[in-house]
């Protein structure tokens, strides 16, 4: 990891990492500084690990910014460059390796989303430090299957082939589980993978003759009590399924069964929910302001 500054625009060139904008390599490490204080809401010295062999910041560094970005959803305006330079200050694998090996799964967050990749992954791709780990999902009926997955240490996130969750759902039939399709770039997959939303990768659908009424119940009712989705998650998810396509003939079957599971999951312990009493209506606005 020992270098400067000089050797990092050495390392970008000569590993063919281009650049795009007119500002320099310094500026961009200003900015990307800048954006990572931000992001992880501490104070980072990117200059000061590039030169330095402080593993302890880089692990910090990193495993928050990464956390931070997989649970935002955001897209970062500088990705390539800070993995570009979070690569470069761990350009000693095996150092770094041994050091990831005294950290345990527990050390920071636990990761809990398991992501699904047909793309080659960008861990393996730029040789991140990979573990096998076990992760738990859990069946139809609540029971917790151990499943063998890959655990990234550098972005901190657990992973599998898509060729490997596909035999894992002809073995269980259904998985329940915080489930993500994304391409290489632990990126949302495009919308060429079958169908990608949460509901779908748990195994919910209302095509003819798939699953009956129980068994696509039983399957909102697992992820609302495996903490998957929460009820408002699952009742957005189909509300809008149904507003989607409610006008649509050809799929009047299919909005029916959407009618009835939210239904369903509207009165998914509905006993148990906080009571509260009604004594004025107003309209609410996208901007979440209420008035008359």
């Amino acid at each position: 990891m020992k270098g400067d500054n000089k050797q990092f625009i050495s390392w970008l060139q000569s590993n063919h990492i281009a650049l795009n904008g007119p500002f320099s390599i310094l500026d961009y490490i200003f900015a990307i500084d800048s954006f990572i204080k931000k992001r992880i809401d501490a104070d980072t010295d990117l200059f000061d690990i590039i030169r330095g062999n402080d593993y302890d910041s880089l692990h910090f560094i990193q495993s928050h910014y990464y956390y931070k970005k997989a649970n935002a959803r955001y897209e970062g305006l500088y990705d390539d460059i800070v993995d570009s330079i979070f690569l470069f200050c761990a350009r000693d694998i095996l150092l770094y390796d041994e050091y990831f090996s005294t950290k345990s799964l527990q050390d920071g967050a636990l990761p809990t989303t398991l992501y699904i990749h047909k793309a080659n992954i960008i861990c393996q791709k730029h040789g991140h430090p990979i573990e096998c780990v076990s992760a738990t999902v859990y069946g139809i009926n609540k029971e917790e299957i151990a499943i063998n997955a890959n655990y990234c240490k550098i972005c901190r996130r657990l992973f599998i082939s898509h060729l490997q969750f596909t035999q894992l759902k002809e073995r269980y039939t259904w998985l329940i589980g915080d489930f993500q399709y994304v391409d290489g770039r632990f990126e949302t997959a495009s919308s060429s993978f079958s169908d990608t939303s949460p509901l779908m990768l748990c195994g919910y659908n209302v095509r003819a003759r798939n699953l009956t009424q129980p068994q696509r119940q039983r399957i909102l009712a697992a992820m609302m009590a495996c903490h998957v989705l929460s009820k408002p998650q699952i009742i957005k998810y189909i509300e809008g399924f149904i507003t989607l396509n409610g006008s649509k003939k050809s799929l009047q079957s299919a909005v029916a069964k959407w009618e009835a599971d939210l239904e369903f999951v509207r009165g998914y312990r509905f006993s148990t929910q906080k009571n509260t009493h009604v004594t004025q209506i107003e309209k609410y606005d996208r901007l979440g302001r209420g008035g008359m």
